[in-house]
């Protein structure tokens, strides 16, 4: 089902600058389509919480280094919990080197 663009564009209109500390909960399928088509954010990793065991948390990134960490519940709702700029993959480096 795809969306129609006036709820993009509210989720866009509605996007906070800054999620530092706040919980913003939308609909699963509107915050996905927004990360993937504001941001062209791709889904690249998810793992259970240990907190709240029917919580699964997922990280989303994009080829450009934007990145955003979202909850999603057993209501099929999805929560940022972070989101920021200039993602890269993890090396294996020599103990003691910079990352």
């Amino acid at each position: 089902m795809r969306l129609p663009p006036i709820i993009i564009l509210l989720v866009a209109l509605l996007w906070p600058l800054d999620v530092a500390g706040q919980r913003h909960c939308y609909p699963a399928e509107v915050l996905e389509n927004f990360l993937r088509f504001r941001y062209q954010e791709r889904l690249v990793s998810v793992g259970l919480s240990n907190n709240v065991p029917t919580t699964i948390i997922e990280v989303w990134v994009s080829l450009d280094g934007t990145w955003s960490i979202v909850e999603r519940d057993h209501h099929r709702q999805l929560c940022l919990i972070r989101a920021g700029e200039n993602w890269r993959p993890a090396t294996t480096e020599k103990r003691g080197q910079p990352f």
